[in-house]
């Protein structure tokens, strides 16, 4: 065994495929809001400057 390989219990930390775990779900979610807070943003600098007019 190479001083540098990693042992069972780490190996546990790491999913091995690529789309393992929560971790698609977290991306996803964390996209959608910060689509969100950009149009919610869009959405009321549009309606200031219509009021501002």
């Amino acid at each position: 065994m190479t001083p540098f390989a990693p042992s069972a219990a780490d190996r546990r930390l790491l999913p091995e495929g690529r789309l393992a775990g929560p971790m698609p779900w977290v991306i996803a979610i964390m996209t959608f809001l910060t689509l969100l807070a950009a149009a919610g943003g869009l959405a009321l600098g549009g309606a200031a400057a219509g009021l501002g007019g």
